[in-house]
C-alpha cells in the first residue's frame, strides 16, 4: 500500500468515527428532548424493537415496554 492509499484510508476511517459520533450526540440529543417534553412514543422510537431499559422499577423491554415506562410509570411523577 502506498503512502497516499495509507493515508487516504486512515482519513476515511477518521471521517467515519466523526460521523458515528455526531449520530450518538443526535441520539442523546433526541431523547433528552423527548424526555423533557413528555413525548414516549418518540422515546420508544429511538430504541430497537427488542430494545430493553433498565430503570429503578424493573426491566423494561420492547417499544410497549419502554411505552409503558415513560409513558405511564415516569410521567405520573409530573
Amino acid at each position: 500500500m502506498s503512502d497516499l492509499e495509507a493515508r487516504l484510508a486512515a482519513l476515511e476511517n477518521r471521517v467515519g468515527e466523526l460521523e458515528d459520533i455526531n449520530a450518538i450526540r443526535r441520539l442523546q440529543w433526541a431523547y433528552g428532548y423527548y424526555i423533557d417534553y413528555n413525548r414516549p412514543e418518540e422515546v420508544a422510537g429511538l430504541f430497537a424493537e427488542d430494545g430493553a431499559v433498565v430503570f429503578l422499577s424493573g426491566e423494561y423491554r420492547g417499544h410497549a415496554g419502554i411505552m409503558r415506562l415513560y409513558g405511564t410509570w415516569l410521567s405520573l411523577a409530573e
